[in-house]
């Protein structure tokens, strides 16, 4: 389950070779996820476990762009939507299905595998090279234009959307509890 980075750096060969995987792993389990005889939310802890575990596998390194993320969140809803045996025009929300099943929106567990790795980081040595390469700056001119979008930008984006500091991160109880994702996330993000 090897990870893969770019040229230029981002992640799309990365979302790509996973959704792969995922899909060939969902196709492997489709006659226990698709199994009208076993409850949905026991089907939702199997894909949880068995699929979204190799779809979101190494996503907390990631430096997500919204391409990336509508890529893995448009195949986590067709696998969605194939286990709970509905389609697109009846118009049931993906909100509606998750919560059947007991499972999260994707962006949530982004979003909490990469807090829960820079709670990691901020708790770590100065003298580790995770945490040297958090604080690394490159030296030299940037190119015109916008600058690629980094891991760091996403950190910040997570923290700003839940209101949380990096002083909360030395605290490790604390931590988890503020950055673990709750229904109530899960149900204000429809998609």
């Amino acid at each position: 389950m090897g990870d893969s980075i770019g040229q230029a750096g981002s992640c799309f060969e990365a979302t790509t070779d996973r959704v792969r995987s995922a899909w060939k792993n969902f196709h492997s389990l489709l006659p226990v996820l698709t199994n009208s005889g076993i409850s949905l939310k026991v089907r939702g802890h199997a894909y949880n476990a068995c699929i979204r575990s190799v779809l979101l596998y190494a996503s907390e390194t990631w430096a997500v762009k919204v391409d990336d993320i509508h890529r893995l969140v448009r195949n986590d809803n067709a696998m969605i939507r194939w286990i709970c045996s509905t389609k697109l025009c009846e118009r049931i929300p993906m909100s509606d299905l998750r919560t059947r099943m007991g499972i999260l929106s994707i962006e949530d567990v982004l979003s909490y595998n990469r807090l829960r790795w820079f709670g990691h980081l901020q708790r770590m040595n100065e003298d580790k090279w995770p945490r040297k390469i958090l604080q690394f700056e490159a030296n030299g001119s940037y190119p015109r234009g916008r600058p690629r979008k980094r891991w760091f930008d996403n950190v910040k984006h997570d923290l700003n959307k839940r209101r949380l500091s990096i002083s909360m991160t030395q605290d490790r109880d604390k931590w988890r509890n503020a950055i673990k994702p709750s229904r109530h996330d899960a149900e204000s993000n429809p998609r």
